[in-house]
C-alpha cells in the first residue's frame, strides 16, 4: 500500500468513525482505537507496519504537551512543585511497589517484576488529558492535580530508561549525556528564551505571513524535542519546556490556533498505531491470563490513586473520579516492554500480555470514567434535582456563574429571558439547578461545551468568569467559532480592561472594581456632606476622564514592548494616573 493510500485510509477513518462515535455517545478515542483495531494485524491487517506508525505518531503527544506548556507559564509550573513532586512522586513509588510484589508473587524475576511495575505505573498523558478536555475539567483542581502526576511521569522517563539499562543481562550503555553537556543545554535554552526569543517573534510577526509564525512555532516545539533526545531525556520533555517559555508571550494563543490542527491529527493518529499493535488474539488463546491481569492492573491503580487523592485533600467523589483518569496504562510502557523484551528481561509472551492489558485499559477508560461520573453526579445531586430542562433558543450565553455572573443571571430570569449558564465548579452547579436554572457544567474554554450550551443560536455571551485567562481563551473561541456573538466581558483589572479592548470584536468591557469604587465614591462624597447634583457631576466627570485614559492607553500599548512595560511599571503607572487626576 502506498504512502498516500495509508493517508486515504487514515483520514477516512477518521473522517467515518469519530462523528459515528461521538453520536452514540463515546469519546473520539474510543474511535481512532477502533479504526486502529480494524486497520491493524488483529483484523483486516491493512497496515502491517504498526510500529514504526506508532514511532511517527509520537508527535501528536509532543504537540500536545507544548499546547499544555503554553497554558502553563514557568510561574505557575513553581506553583504546582508540591503537587509534581509529592503527589505525583508518592504515585510513582507506591503503584510501582505494588506492581512489583505482584509480579514477584506471580513468578517473575526481581528484574524483570521491577521493570513492568515501573512501566504499568505511568499513565498515558494523551489519554488523560483528553478526557480531562472533553469533560471540561482540564481548569479544575482534579485536572491540575492530574497534570501534576502525568508531569512527574515525565520527568521519570529518563531514571526508568537508565534502570531498563543497568537491569539489562547484555550491559547496555545508556545514552544520556554528560550533566555539564545537559547544564549548558538548558543555559542554551534559558538566555535564548531571555533575550532571543522576543526580537525572532516580532521580526517573524513583521513579515506579515501568516505561514512563517506557525513555521517558527513549529521549529521551536520540534527543535527543543529533538535537542532533549540528542541529550538522552524525553522529547515531550522538550516540547513542554518550550510552550512553557512561550506562556507568556503575547501570541500564545495564535500559536495555540497554529499548533491544534497538528496535533489534532497526530494524536488520532497515534491513537490508531496504538489499536494496531494491540494482539487481540491472546484473548482467545489466554482469556483468563489477560482478563485477571487487567482486573489486577486497573484495581491496583485506583486503589493507591484514591486514598492518594484523599489525603491531598479531593473528597471521595472527585478523588474517585481523578483516580479512573489516570487508571490507564501509557504509551511509554510500550516502549519500555519492547526494550525490556530485546535486551531479555520479559519472554515474548510477556511482552504481548503487558502490551496486550495497557492498550485494553486504554480502551476501558474512557467508559469508566464516563459511567463514574454518571454515577458521581446522581449521587451528588439526589434523585429530586433536576437537570438542564430542554427549552427553547437561548438569547444570552452566561460564562461564569458566580457572583457576578448571578447578578446578570437573576435580571434575566427576573423578565423571562431565556439564558444558559455555564460555571467549572459542580457543587455549584448542582445548588444553582435546584431552582430550576439551566446550568451547564464545565469549562466555557471549551468549543464542545459551548456548542452543547447552544452559542450558535445566542445572541450574546457575557464573560463572567474571574480568570482572566480563561476569559481571553473564552473571548478568542468565540471569535473563531460563533462569530455573530456580541461580547460583554468582565475585566478583572485595568491591564485586562486595556488587553480587552484591543479586541475589535468585544461590544463592552466591564471593570468590576472600578463600577464599584465610583459608587463607594459617590457615598463618601455624600457623607461628606456634598450636595447630591455636584457628587454625580464630579463621579461622572471622574469616569469620563478616565474611560479616556484608558482609550490612550489602549492606544499606546500596540506596541509590545511597551505592553510588557505597563505591565512591569504598575507602580509608575499609578503615580501617573494620579498625577493626571490632579488636573481634573
Amino acid at each position: 500500500m502506498s504512502n498516500t493510500e495509508l493517508v486515504l485510509l487514515f483520514l477516512l477513518a477518521a473522517v467515518v468513525g469519530v462523528p459515528l462515535f461521538r453520536r452514540l455517545g463515546l469519546s473520539p478515542v474510543l474511535a481512532y482505537l477502533a479504526a486502529g483495531l480494524v486497520l491493524g494485524p488483529s483484523v483486516f491487517n491493512l497496515v502491517s507496519d504498526a510500529e514504526t506508525l506508532l514511532h511517527f505518531s509520537e508527535l501528536g503527544i509532543i504537540l500536545m504537551l507544548f499546547v499544555l506548556g503554553l497554558e502553563l507559564s514557568p510561574a505557575r509550573v513553581v506553583a504546582l512543585k508540591s503537587a509534581i513532586f509529592l503527589l505525583g512522586g508518592g504515585q510513582l513509588l507506591l503503584t510501582t511497589t505494588a506492581f512489583t510484589g505482584a509480579g514477584l508473587a506471580l513468578g517473575l524475576g526481581w528484574q524483570a517484576a521491577l521493570i513492568a511495575g515501573a512501566a504499568l505505573s505511568l499513565s498515558s498523558t494523551a489519554f488523560a488529558v483528553q478526557l480531562l478536555k472533553e469533560h471540561g475539567l482540564l481548569a479544575s483542581q482534579r485536572g491540575q492535580d492530574s497534570f501534576a502526576i502525568l508531569l512527574f511521569q515525565d520527568m521519570a522517563v529518563v531514571p526508568l530508561l537508565l534502570l531498563l539499562a543497568a537491569l539489562a543481562p547484555d550491559g547496555s550503555a545508556s545514552q544520556l549525556a554528560p550533566w555539564y553537556a545537559i547544564v549548558a543545554a538548558f543555559a542554551a535554552v534559558g538566555l535564548f528564551a531571555r533575550f532571543g526569543l522576543a526580537p525572532l517573534m516580532e521580526a517573524v510577526v513583521g513579515a506579515k505571513v501568516r505561514e512563517v509564525l506557525t513555521a517558527l512555532a513549529l521549529l521551536l516545539v520540534l527543535g527543543s524535542a529533538w535537542l532533549m533526545e540528542t541529550l538522552g531525556l524525553s522529547a515531550g520533555m522538550g516540547a513542554f519546556l518550550a510552550g512553557t517559555l512561550l506562556a507568556n508571550s503575547s501570541y500564545r494563543h495564535q500559536l495555540h490556533a497554529d499548533i491544534e490542527p497538528f496535533k489534532g491529527l497526530l494524536l488520532g493518529l497515534f491513537f490508531m498505531a496504538i489499536g494496531m499493535v494491540l494482539k487481540l488474539e491472546l484473548l482467545w488463546t489466554a482469556p483468563l491470563t489477560v482478563l485477571g491481569a487487567l482486573a489486577l492492573f486497573l484495581l491496583v491503580k485506583v486503589g493507591v490513586l484514591w486514598p492518594l487523592a484523599r489525603l491531598w485533600g479531593h473528597n471521595g467523589v472527585k478523588a474517585l473520579q481523578l483516580a479512573v483518569i489516570l487508571s490507564e496504562g501509557g504509551e511509554f510502557a510500550f516502549v519500555l516492554a519492547s526494550q525490556a523484551g530485546s535486551r531479555g528481561l520479559f519472554s515474548p509472551f510477556q511482552q504481548q500480555l503487558l502490551v496486550l492489558v495497557v492498550g485494553l485499559s486504554m480502551v476501558l477508560t474512557p467508559w469508566l470514567f464516563a459511567a463514574v461520573k454518571r454515577l458521581c453526579t446522581l449521587a451528588e445531586q439526589g434523585p429530586d434535582v433536576p437537570g438542564p430542562a430542554p427549552s427553547g433558543k437561548p438569547r444570552v450565553i452566561v460564562a461564569g456563574f458566580g457572583r457576578f455572573g448571578q447578578i446578570v443571571g437573576r435580571v434575566l430570569a427576573a423578565y423571562r429571558i431565556p439564558f444558559i449558564a455555564l460555571d467549572k465548579d459542580a457543587q455549584h452547579v448542582s445548588l444553582v439547578r435546584r431552582f430550576g436554572a439551566e446550568v451547564f457544567l464545565g469549562n466555557a474554554t471549551e468549543f464542545e461545551l459551548l456548542d452543547k450550551a447552544r452559542a450558535g443560536d445566542a445572541e450574546i455571551l457575557v464573560v463572567a468568569v474571574d480568570d482572566k485567562r480563561d476569559a481571553m481563551a473564552i473571548v478568542a473561541l468565540s471569535q473563531a467559532r460563533f462569530p455573530h456573538l456580541k461580547l460583554l466581558v468582565r475585566a478583572v483589572d485595568r491591564q485586562h480592561a486595556i488587553e480587552l479592548k484591543r479586541i475589535s470584536g468585544v461590544r463592552q468591557v466591564f471593570r468590576e472594581t472600578f463600577t464599584s469604587g465610583l459608587e463607594a465614591t459617590h457615598a463618601t462624597l455624600m457623607e461628606l456632606g456634598i450636595p447630591e447634583p455636584e457628587v454625580r457631576d464630579i463621579v461622572g466627570k471622574f469616569r469620563e476622564h478616565d474611560e479616556a485614559l484608558l482609550e490612550s492607553a489602549v492606544e499606546q500599548v500596540e506596541d509590545e514592548k511597551e505592553r510588557i512595560k505597563l505591565v512591569r511599571a504598575s507602580r509608575a503607572q499609578l503615580a501617573k494616573l494620579l498625577r493626571e487626576d490632579a488636573e481634573l
